[in-house]
């Protein structure tokens, strides 16, 4: 039998003796609604070790999110207008990123996916000259999606300077402006049936898209999503994130995955301030 959450307003729910609270926001409810809905990463769920670094799980499924890279002891949890995040910094100057990332369990990137999250993108990384890695796909150790990274102003390539992009990271990518806005709701979708790239940034009614001109890989099922990036410093440097909701189809391949995906964003909105 099919069990059912229910999110009763103002109620809080208690926690056994030594275990954490499961509080359930809005943007969690709308989520859960969704039957493609694979992870869900949250740095409010997460807890700060002793010795630098952090640890979690994903909330929907349980099965431990794995820190990753030379620099894990830098990740933290901080508060960023009211809302916690993960931030693996600090770094010199908006340059010296970590190298550092925290791995979501095995089969998490699929052929097609939507993933929606809250992004911080700081000043001092928009004024650089690299790149910054917020949610990379990667298979066999190497990196095959970039699902969303972003490009500050600097950068040596003229069309991704001042970017949030989403692609298959050296041969098809998408890109749109930075918002202005302390956090930012990204949408990154990948249709592996028409091979169309959508993105869109705290708006889930126009996209910016591309059509892939290279097919890429089929996933394996060890394939994984990481935050921030473990090969080198073009991690997160000083930026953060939030949550995280990812999902294993386009949810513009349809009507009612757009309508879901709507509700989505318009909460996430709402929870994160964001007018």
């Amino acid at each position: 039998m099919a069990g059912q959450l229910i999110r009763l307003p103002g109620v809080t729910a208690a926690a056994a003796a030594g275990a954490p609270r499961i509080i359930m926001t809005a943007p969690d409810a709308v989520a859960a609604k969704v039957a493609s809905l694979k992870h869900v990463v949250s740095a409010r769920s997460m807890t700060a070790l002793s010795g630098g670094g952090v640890t979690g799980r994903c909330r929907l499924t349980g099965k431990l999110l794995v820190p990753m890279g030379v620099d894990v002891a830098r990740w933290q949890i901080l508060t960023l207008g009211g809302k916690a995040a993960l931030y693996s910094g600090p770094a010199a100057s908006g340059g010296q990123g970590a190298a550092a990332s925290i791995a979501l369990p095995p089969g998490s990137l699929t052929q097609s996916y939507t993933a929606v999250g809250a992004f911080a993108w700081d000043a001092a990384d928009r004024a650089g000259n690299y790149l910054t890695n917020f949610v990379v796909g990667f298979d066999a150790g190497a990196p095959t999606r970039r699902l969303f990274r972003a490009y500050g102003q600097q950068y040596a390539t003229v069309e991704a300077r001042n970017s949030l992009a989403t692609g298959s990271g050296e041969f098809t990518s998408v890109y749109e402006a930075i918002p202005l806005t302390e956090w930012g709701i990204f949408v990154a979708d990948y249709n592996n049936d028409t091979r169309v790239i959508s993105l869109s940034i705290n708006d889930a009614d126009s996209f910016t898209q591309r059509t892939e001109t290279v097919a890429t890989p089929t996933p394996s099922a060890d394939a994984y999503l990481e935050l921030g990036y473990h090969n080198s410093v073009n991690a997160l440097r000083n930026s953060k994130i939030g949550d995280l909701y990812t999902f294993s189809e386009s949810l513009l391949s349809t009507e009612l995955g757009a309508a879901q995906l709507r509700e989505l964003v318009a909460e996430m909105k709402t929870y994160y301030g964001i007018a």
